[in-house]
């Protein structure tokens, strides 16, 4: 158990955010039929419908045995997810009750900023709660995605101030809903290279 016993997480493997961009395996999560699988994470999501970057967008350069993912967020809507996560909430909550059955991975929830150069600032802010109000009710658990390269503008809330007030806005939208236990998380580009950006950090 983990955050206080908020979440069960039975092994430490699971599917990070990338690979079920739009929840459509969430039912495979449910009812706990991936063997092993610890826990799934689903997006990223935005507040609005997002169709990414142009093709091609994730391929592979086999003479350097690499592969290129420049994905740009391309999502559903937050809207559009909640609706579907809802649909699938009773999904495996009986099966766990049953002698022997497999457990339902807990499912959570990557969240992001709207692919657009146009929302910055507090818009920017204003989309990401959006977002987490719509979703932290269907979550196990809730990531802040403020780290994306494969946008232009992905580095909204990299300065220290700007992330703070991101930050303050969560903090009171998630205490407006004490009864759901989703713990939240927060993802962050890897530690800058220079003196003040790791006093930032």
């Amino acid at each position: 158990a983990l955050f206080g016993g908020r979440l069960r997480v039975e092994t430490p493997f699971g599917i990070a955010a990338g690979f079920d961009k739009n929840a459509e395996l969430v039912p495979l999560y449910r009812l706990g039929a991936v063997p092993g699988l610890g826990f799934a994470e689903v997006g990223s999501v935005s507040a609005l419908p997002s169709e990414g970057n142009p093709k091609p967008r994730c391929f592979r350069l086999p003479e350097d045995e690499a592969v290129v993912n420049r994905m740009g967020l391309n999502n559903e809507g937050s809207e559009a997810i909640a609706a579907k996560l809802q649909g699938y909430s009773a999904l495996g909550a009986a099966r766990e009750l049953a002698p022997g059955a497999p457990l339902r991975a807990p499912v959570g929830v990557n969240i992001t900023k709207t692919h657009s150069p146009e929302i910055l600032g507090d818009a920017a802010v204003a989309d990401f709660v959006t977002s987490f109000e719509r979703l932290l009710p269907h979550a196990d658990f809730v990531v802040l995605n403020v780290s994306c390269p494969n946008t232009a503008e992905g580095k909204t809330f990299e300065e220290r101030e700007t992330l703070q007030g991101l930050l303050a806005q969560i903090k009171a939208a998630r205490a407006a809903r004490p009864e759901l236990p989703a713990p939240v998380l927060l993802k962050l580009s890897p530690p800058p290279d220079d003196e003040q950006g790791r006093r930032q950090l």
